[in-house]
């Protein structure tokens, strides 16, 4: 069913989904999962059914309880239960409350072997007959001569899953998974608790996304120690100021990524969900096909598609809401009907694209990795090597923007691999791309806020050269501000930025104020948070250029302007 899942066969889907379970073998989880399947793709009454016996025969599976509850999660499926009945029945239970206040809670269920405990009682039983046809409220006497009054009646199904999420944390308390929080809104400290676990998310959070900054653990196995998976994870990493660690921008390591397309020699590549994610939303499907080879992806990364897909088309016309904590407060989040149509169009456009273009490779790597790898797989499973495993095992490029996932490919499992910008220098080099191609890529590069993105003289100069306006190009702008910083190779980083002046300084058809902005943007974005030592190294090498290269004491006199105007005196 899985298999049919992912394949998006959903006709045969249903067809299994009707078989009655007796057709199938396997483990109760493999029965909660079935009912699963049922409640979404075949009758709801069998999927209750269904879950109600496993979970009978297993009250004590941490697995089963939790499926069960997921059987109920579904939007629409179960619109027919009626979760408040009139009055008592068979198949209900009944909640009483005694004359001493004492709670009791019966089932009144007439399929014998579906009795646990004396709590479950045949419809004939004496308690029953006193209970059936009794609305909610009314009083009876049990036959100990004991009055009570109905508090409650529900469905049986009904009854089992608040069961579960009363008492989860109590059965299981070393299980993870499933947490009860209490509040009570508009009761002075009823939202405490909300607000503390709220900050307990917020914590654990910072706490994963300081560990992936500092390139401790790759992006895919952050979001599996947040309970989320990377695509999710990505944008919230960029949205909380987070950059995402690519690579680590040193001209070997650009070199390493070039040998490894070449000696790939486009036989395909495979791509992790980031990656995928990334070249979707920019296009680069083509190029990365013409240099790389046929894209390849691997089994979770499309069901994840496939399930994001199946729950915003269970709740289309429901908006969602979330709370997170920041600065000391709690914010709502509303996604509206609206913009999960407008995300279910980019997911179903990504399954078709998938489906026509993309291959399904299975992850098996052909070597095991070390001991310390292990535990952690133990721990946190092993999606987030499969990518890594799939390459190693059909021969492949790894294509990842995971700098910390690379290094384990590489020092694990001996995979070569790039990161997509070599990919798209490759792919401009052979004319795959065209340079505005190039530019809209690498400027969405820099607005997924990548930690590394390399910028040329050439692409800096194409930027500006149909401008004859006095204003500065935002991409002009954008592009630039990649350059200098705390980590810049500052020698490299001046060459780039002369060869773009050398471009454009000496055309007369752009204005000269607009020649004299491109420089003081440049030399702006060169000395941030430098010393006034490289502050000086920097001019001296702009001064030489003017010189030698320029030709223009006109130049020459703006860089002693652009000093006098920033206040800088240098020695």
């Amino acid at each position: 069913m899985h298999a049919l899942f992912r394949q998006n066969k959903h006709e045969a889907l249903r067809a299994e989904a009707a078989k009655p379970a007796r057709d199938f073998d396997g483990a109760p989880e493999d029965f909660i999962k079935l009912a699963q399947f049922k409640d979404s793709f075949g009758e709801w009454r069998e999927a209750h059914d269904l879950a109600y016996r496993t979970l009978l025969a297993h009250r004590t599976d941490p697995a089963v309880n939790m499926g069960y509850i997921g059987v109920f999660f579904g939007s629409g499926h179960s619109t027919d239960l009626d979760i408040a009945p009139s009055a008592a029945g068979p198949d209900m239970a009944v909640g009483l409350k005694t004359a001493d206040g004492t709670s009791r809670a019966y089932v009144i269920e007439p399929d014998a072997t579906l009795r646990p405990t004396p709590d479950y009682l045949a419809p004939s039983h004496k308690i029953a007959e006193a209970l059936t046809g009794k609305p909610s409220s009314a009083d009876i006497q049990l036959p100990d001569g004991t009055q009570a009054r109905i508090e409650w009646i529900k469905p049986k199904v009904l009854h089992a899953l608040h069961d579960i999420l009363e008492n989860f944390n109590n059965i299981f308390p070393d299980v993870d998974g499933l947490e009860k929080v209490r509040f009570q809104p508009g009761v002075p400290g009823g939202m405490d608790e909300v607000n503390t676990r709220l900050r307990e998310r917020h914590d654990a959070i910072e706490h994963f996304s300081s560990l992936y900054d500092s390139g401790a653990i790759p992006l895919a196995l952050t979001a599996r120690a947040l309970g989320s998976d990377p695509v999710a994870t990505f944008p919230g990493l960029i949205s909380s100021g987070h950059t995402i660690r690519v690579c680590e921008g040193t001209h070997p390591e650009r070199d390493n990524a070039f040998s490894a397309i070449d000696g790939n020699a486009a036989k395909g590549c495979v791509l992790d969900p980031v990656t995928l994610h990334v070249v979707r939303r920019l296009n680069l499907e083509k190029a990365v096909t013409a240099v790389c080879g046929p894209i390849g992806i691997v089994n979770h990364t499309w069901f994840r598609i496939q399930r994001e897909i199946s729950e915003i088309e269970e709740r289309i016309n429901e908006p969602n809401l979330s709370l997170f904590w920041r600065d000391g407060q709690v914010f709502r989040e509303e996604v509206t009907p609206e913009q999960k149509r407008a995300a279910l169009d980019v997911l179903l456009a990504d399954r078709n694209w998938i489906q026509k273009d993309v291959a399904i490779l299975p992850a098996q790597g052909t070597t095991d990795p070390g001991s310390e790898l292990r535990k952690i797989i133990g721990r946190f499973g092993s999606d987030f090597v499969d990518e890594i495993l799939a390459a190693q095992g059909t021969g492949r490029l790894l294509v990842c923007e995971d700098f910390a996932l690379r290094t384990i490919a590489r020092t694990e499992f001996g995979v070569k691999s790039s990161w997509l910008q070599p990919v798209m220098m490759k792919a401009l080099a052979t004319e795959a791309i065209s340079s505005d191609e190039y530019v809209k890529a690498v400027l969405g590069f820099i607005a997924s806020r990548f930690e590394f993105v390399s910028i040329d003289g050439g692409l800096l100069a194409q930027t500006i050269a149909g401008t004859r306006s006095m204003d500065l190009p935002k991409d002009f702008l954008t592009l630039a501000s990649r350059l200098g910083g705390p980590k810049a190779d500052l020698p490299s980083h001046v060459s780039v930025a002369a060869r773009s002046i050398e471009a454009c300084w000496n055309d007369d058809k752009k204005p000269e104020v607009l020649r004299q902005a491109m420089v003081g943007a440049l030399l702006e974005n060169l000395t941030k948070g430098q010393t006034i030592e490289n502050v000086a190294a920097i001019i001296v090498g702009f001064v030489e250029f003017g010189r030698t290269v320029l030709k223009d004491g006109a130049f020459i006199q703006y860089l002693n302007d652009w000093l006098r105007g920033h206040f800088i005196q240098l020695p």
